[in-house]
């Protein structure tokens, strides 16, 4: 009786001990594959990002060799050759959506950009947004649109490598549903007369990374606090930090994704700054305690084209 007893206590735990080995093995098979799809992602983000960087130098070197148009002196001091970071570029009097902008105003919230232009600079372009909340406005990013925008109209080669970029990998900013169908909130207005024209108008998307997170563009790559030409939406911490990674960068634009955490670090909360901690976004970390490189914990899983960029970066500058 005592022998039976001990044969099914230890039968029992032999089958506890199995039960662990299996769990063990479970976990083990799922953090493997958590960390296969993961290194997937980072593979086709940095696909992307080198596409996109392949139409921006691709853009550089058409602009270099014949021009689309004589560039404004305010331009080449930003930019270069560069495709541009602002919208502003290619408008006088505001930038779309910006409520401190003094474009005219449509029904709806919209901003319509007047032209002519001024010799010597881009050609105005009219822009019509409907005015976003703000969270929702957050996810225009403006810097990589003007880059997409300039490509899209002004770029030959560029553009048919930037058309590379998958589909998955292009969002838009919400549509309007009070139309049917739907109109987009952000598009560029050919025919100018302040509504959606799909034969006419040109939509204004964005190129995002495997965790569907907007790339960030960093082109403001000559600022100097006295010399920055206005206008600008750009803050000057902005322009500060976007020409310190750029020369890191060897001069050229800085391409990067948020990656696996983007979501979880483009939130108010992470990018805010306090005396204790800095934010999240590149900008902030650079210069949180004038450290002057990029060692917030959020910033760690980064992408970039060239990883050593993302060393560099790291290190900063002494």
């Amino acid at each position: 009786m005592g022998l039976a007893r001990f044969s099914s206590a230890f039968t029992l735990i032999e089958l506890l001990v199995v039960m662990v080995i299996i769990a063990i093995l479970i976990s083990a098979v799922v953090a493997a594959s958590t960390t296969l799809v993961t290194k997937a992602k980072i593979s086709g983000t940095r696909a992307v990002l080198t596409i996109v960087r392949d139409a921006v130098e691709q853009f550089r070197r058409e602009q270099t060799a014949q021009p689309t148009l004589a560039r404004s002196q305010a331009y080449q001091e930003r930019y270069g050759y560069y495709p541009p970071d602002e919208l502003e570029v290619f408008t006088p009097s505001g930038i779309p959506g910006d409520p401190s902008g003094t474009g005219s105003r449509a029904v709806g919230g919209a901003v319509i950009v007047p032209t002519p232009p001024p010799s010597g600079a881009y050609p105005h372009m009219n822009f019509y947004t409907r005015r976003l909340p703000p969270y929702e406005a957050a996810l225009e990013h403006r810097d990589q649109v003007a880059m997409v925008v300039a490509i899209q109209t002004l770029g030959d080669a560029s553009a048919a490598i930037l058309d590379r970029v998958q589909d998955r990998y292009w969002a838009s900013p919400p549509t309007d549903p009070a139309k049917d169908p739907p109109a987009p909130i952000l598009f560029l207005d050919r025919d100018k007369n302040g509504d959606w024209d799909r034969t006419e108008d040109h939509l204004l998307r964005y190129i995002v990374d495997d965790w569907r997170t907007p790339i960030s563009y960093f082109a403001q790559r000559n600022w100097c606090p006295d010399c920055s030409p206005e206008p600008s939406s750009n803050h000057e911490r902005w322009n500060e930090v976007s020409t310190a990674m750029i020369r890191l960068n060897g001069g050229q634009p800085v391409i990067m994704s948020y990656g696996p955490n983007g979501k979880e670090q483009l939130t108010k909360e992470a990018m805010e700054v306090s005396d204790v901690d800095e934010g999240a976004s590149l900008v902030d970390d650079w210069v949180f305690k004038d450290e002057h490189r990029i060692n917030h914990h959020l910033n760690a899983d980064n992408v970039y084209v060239d990883s050593t960029l993302k060393e560099k970066l790291a290190r900063g500058i002494p």
